[in-house]
Formats: C-alpha cells, structure tokens, sequence
C-alpha cells in the first residue's frame, strides 16, 4: 500500500512537471536550450529518462518559451508557454498554447503583476477572447505575510557558508539549505510532529545551473529530473541513455 501511494505521488508530479513548471528561468553559460529528461521509480523498478519539457532562452540567459510533452493513449501532445520578462527580469506575461497540425494555437493568457518591491501582487488570467476568467490579488495580505514568514522563520549560517533556513507554520516546518553560491541544494517537509512528508534533492553545474533534481516521499525515492544544457537548438533524443 505505501508503495502504491507513493506511485499516485510520482504520478502526480509527473504532471507537474508536465504542466507549466518554470523550473529553470534563467542561465548562465551562454545556453539556448535545457531538454528535462523525468525518471520514475516504483518497486524496486526504475524507468527510462524520458523527455519532459524543453526551455529555450535569450542572449541575456532569459527564458523565453518552453514546450512541455505529454503522453496519453501512446499519443505524445505538446504544449507551450511563451514568456516576456520586465527590466528586473520578472516574468510578467505567459501565453499558453497548444500545437495542432504544424500550428501553434493559443489556449489562455496569465499576467503577473508586481508591487514597487517587486513582489508578485495579483495573478490574472485571460481567455482567448481576452475576457478574464481569473484573478488572485494577494496585494492586501503582501506585508502581514511577509511579517508572518519573517517571525516565523530562524536562518543560521555555519563556518563553511552553508546556509540552513528553517520555516514553521503551525502546522508542518520547511527546512532549506543552500551551498555557499546561494544554490538550493535541499529541501525538506516535516509534518507537526516530525514525521517527513517530502525532501527535494538538487545538484548544479559548473556555472551554477541546476542540473539535477532527487523527489522523495519520507525516505524513498520517486523521481529525478536531468537537466540537459545545449548552445544550439537542435533537437534531443527522446529517451536519455
């Protein structure tokens, strides 16, 4: 039974990841593109790396597109999502398509709005026809929030650099630690009493990209997530070997 569940989470997090996941926003290294192979475990089984999305950027490292693939019914399907960017790098606009035929055809459009500080305030979406069709305005609650979190929250820093950040809410705790670049490296939640829900894993390469991605549920592995870096658009193979 534990098994089985922690299989319906890694199904879970397969469409995530499926579904517009910004994973990687910007890079160094002057790279075009990073192809995300998703690997499944399940009883002892582990599956192949299969392609899952493709982030194309700029010459200033932004994330311009991203085509996520889907399968169903041995039909692989391809969404994508464009986005534009602000002068502090925010992305404040994604159009969502879908490809029929040779032709990409747009779905929804999502706006993000920022206050003076930067901070994400409302989240808007749009239909095709550009009526809205949902909004989230989080602009009241920005500054109770982030007093919330502030008190809420003890950071400590050890001799080496490595920078642990330990988040509790009442009801489950975050802990998160980053390498002395400011990289995270770890993340882990706790329910109220201690007991471990999930923890994230994750490497990166010599210019600081992220490059891999461990999921666990308690102690036992779901997924991992490559991140394959190329300076060319050319396309990757399916299945990483």
């Amino acid at each position: 039974m534990k098994n089985f569940f922690a299989f319906l989470i890694g199904l879970l997090l397969l469409q995530f990841m499926n579904t517009h996941s910004q994973e990687v926003t910007k890079v160094k290294g002057g790279f075009k593109m990073c192809t995300t192979y998703f690997q499944m475990y399940f009883d002892g089984e582990t599956d192949t790396k299969n392609k899952s999305s493709v982030y194309y950027f700029d010459d200033n490292g932004y994330l311009t597109h991203q085509i996520n693939e889907k399968e169903k019914n041995d039909l692989i399907t391809e969404e994508k999502e464009t986005y534009k960017h602000d002068d502090a790098g925010n992305i404040y606009e994604i159009t969502y398509s879908n490809r029929q035929n040779e032709t990409w055809v747009v779905t929804s459009k999502k706006v993000n709005t920022f206050n003076e500080s930067g901070k994400l305030a409302i989240i808007t979406t749009y239909d095709t026809n550009g009526s809205v069709t949902s909004k989230r305005d989080f602009s009241a609650t920005l500054k109770e929030d982030s007093i919330f979190v502030a008190k809420n929250t003890v950071v400590k820093t050890n001799s080496k650099g490595i920078k642990t950040k330990v988040y509790r809410n009442g009801e489950s705790t975050r802990t998160t630690i980053y390498d002395i670049d400011g990289n995270k490296t770890e993340e882990t939640y706790q329910s109220k009493k201690g007991a471990k829900l999930t923890k994230d894993i994750y490497k990166y390469d010599t210019f600081g990209n992220l490059s891999e991605k461990k999921s666990y549920s308690g102690n036992e592995l779901l997924n991992t997530v490559y991140y394959i870096y190329s300076k060319d658009t050319l396309p990757m193979p399916k299945v990483l070997k």
